[in-house]
């Protein structure tokens, strides 16, 4: 026996199949246009066994449930215009929209804002109070906004027309959510046209049609020749590839020994500003002959300064870094060797770059050092204590009984400066950038509470005038930048002398007020390096001295003193970067020492 399986619905009675017009029905009743188009297997209407049949699904009817308010940037719409547009959109959203200026438009946060720009003059290019503060409370206040302007887009026939999508890009960060969208008319056709209305009307109601709950939509909208286009930016791979060469291999730095005799390393960053780029590769000066004067050191120990961290970091015009070392003498020339140079003595290095495995050095950049002096503690010397001794002692001539002001006294060279300047006697105000910083310089240099003040702002001037009864400090070791350093020159007394020891506003070309120069003071600018370089003999005899301060226990070295092994040399960076270190930082290095090596080289 055959059961044939019928529905229930009347035409179904006798058949599962559904007719054409019960297919029909149900289109429309379930979201269809209905049948559309209907085509048989075969010509004849009562031969057929089936149909191919098409129907098209409505979109369901937009849903406006707001207030509309048309606002206007200027009277350069026609009124006429207006209207039509102010039609055109009741009829859509079953509203009937209200039309306001700029400077008195009354919004809230149910009303949806059609904001009309001028195309002439755009309101961001160039807005007064009265219109700006208007253009707040649009954005601000209401439900969301469509922005029109002309010509901002695509060949851009007035650039400033495309500031307003960028100010609703910045919007749309600041209120997550709120439609804020752009639509920008065809330059090219007349800026109040029916055709705009058709086109403004069209992105309006897909762009705030409730009915719909997209998971992402779009922004800014273009109408060029009567169709709607959506900016977008589209990767264009086959011009980046002729444009752009090809990456270089990206080369993984893997552990090597710092110390190999038939590989001469020296460090690199592959990007300046990136710490983590550290890698040492070939040295490049390995293969030049030794010249004349100059010895070659088989390093033992780096101290890290803080302007190789500034050159590490692209802060500075500079590329070299290392400029501390200390080690034993594997070469020397014949002009060194007649200065008493021999291999294999215990030296203290003044460097100009670099740190590599064997660095050279003229001969009156080095000193022999004790043997009861460590390398870490001969590493902490060169640079902080010939740059305080420079200072203090030959240029700025500091006597028993003078006052000195020393900036940022807890980093390297402020304490270096802070030592020698008790050591002569001298009257010490001193800046530091905390409260941590203020008590170490209490406990470790015995510095009165009322002589310390703050290098974070300008108030250590006021500070250090009434400490001085209004006359001001003999000398100012300094090392604030921009507006800091001019109320530093301020505080010189007469025939005071100042000693600038930072580079950065020399390099921006930054300028001085000279109206302290009429109390007869005087102003000089130390840069240690360029001092070995050009005054050798000189910087020969502060190195020694140093180094005989130190040894004999007169002065000690710079606290604290904290010791990194070199493979961990972007660490040490980053504590010489950090805003609460104090003292001094030094790479200690030992045979079995091992370090990221690469075979690209990064700038040296």
């Amino acid at each position: 026996m055959l059961t044939v399986n019928t529905g229930v619905e009347e035409e179904r009675k006798l058949s599962p199949s559904l007719s054409v017009p019960m297919w029909d029905r149900v289109l429309r009743q379930t979201g269809f246009r209905g049948v559309e188009a209907e085509v048989h297997d075969c010509d004849d209407e009562e031969l057929y066994s089936f149909s191919v049949i098409s129907s098209t699904a409505v979109r369901d009817r937009p849903k406006f449930d707001f207030e509309v308010a048309l606002v206007t940037a200027s009277n350069s719409a026609p009124d006429s215009w207006v209207d039509q547009l102010k039609l055109s959109i009741g009829l859509l959203t079953w509203t009937v929209p209200t039309v306001h200026t700029l400077e008195h438009a009354s919004v809230d946060k149910n009303t949806l804002c059609l904001f009309i720009d001028d195309p002439q003059s755009p309101i961001l290019a160039n807005p007064d109070h009265a219109r700006f503060d208007g253009l707040k409370a649009v954005c601000a206040t209401s439900k969301g906004v469509l922005w029109l302007t002309r010509g901002g887009t695509g060949a851009c026939a007035n650039p400033l027309a495309s500031l307003a999508s960028g100010f609703l890009r910045t919007l749309r960060q600041e209120y997550s959510g709120k439609p804020l969208g752009t639509l920008d008319l065809d330059p090219t056709q007349p800026p109040w046209s029916p055709e705009s209305i058709t086109s403004v009307t069209e992105v309006f109601g897909s762009f705030f049609d409730q009915s719909t709950s997209e998971p992402t939509r779009d922004f800014e909208f273009a109408e060029r020749d009567g169709v709607i286009q959506i900016p977008r930016y589209v990767k264009d791979t086959e011009r980046n590839q002729t444009v752009f060469s090809p990456s270089p291999t990206v080369v993984t730095p893997r552990p090597e020994p710092f110390s190999q005799p038939d590989r001469p390393l020296r460090l690199t960053i592959g990007t300046p500003g990136l710490l983590d780029t550290f890698a040492f590769d070939d040295d490049p000066n390995a293969t030049v002959p030794l010249p004349d004067d100059f010895i070659e050191i088989e390093p033992r120990a780096f101290g890290v300064d803080s302007r190789d961290v500034m050159v590490a970091m692209g802060q500075l015009k500079s590329q070299l870094m290392g400029y501390d070392c200390a080690g034993v003498i594997r070469r020397v020339s014949a002009g060194a060797a007649a200065m008493g140079y021999r291999p294999g003595e215990r030296v203290a290095v003044l460097l100009r770059g670099h740190y590599a495995s064997a660095v050279r050095a003229h001969w009156s950049s080095v000193v022999h050092i004790p043997n009861e002096m460590s390398f870490e503690v001969a590493a902490s010397l060169p640079t902080q204590y010939v740059t305080a001794y420079l200072s203090l002692y030959d240029t700025a001539r500091l006597q028993p009984g003078e006052t000195v002001l020393i900036h940022s006294a807890t980093d390297v060279v402020g304490q270096a400066a802070v030592v020698l300047a008790q050591r002569v006697g001298a009257e010490v105000f001193v800046t530091v950038g905390s409260d941590a910083k203020r008590r170490f310089v209490v406990e470790q240099y015995g510095i009165q509470d009322d002589h310390i003040f703050s290098s974070e702002d300008a108030s250590f001037a006021a500070g250090v005038m009434e400490m001085t009864s209004g006359k001001g400090v003999d000398v100012v070791l300094n090392s604030l930048t921009g507006h800091l350093l001019q109320e530093s020159f301020n505080c010189l007394a007469p025939f005071g002398r100042f000693v600038e020891l930072g580079k950065r506003d020399s390099e921006l070309n930054n300028s001085l007020a000279m109206e302290a120069f009429t109390r007869a003071v005087s102003f000089s600018s130390i840069d240690v390096v360029a001092f070995g370089e050009h005054k050798p003999v000189q910087a020969n005899r502060i190195l020694k001295q140093v180094v005989k301060l130190v040894a004999g226990k007169e002065v000690d070295g710079v606290k604290p003193l904290t010791v990194y092994p070199l493979s961990e040399i972007e660490k040490a960076f980053r504590l010489v970067q950090g805003d609460e270190h104090m003292g001094n930082v030094v790479l200690s290095i030992a045979p079995e020492s091992m370090v990221s090596v690469s075979d690209t080289f990064g700038f040296p």
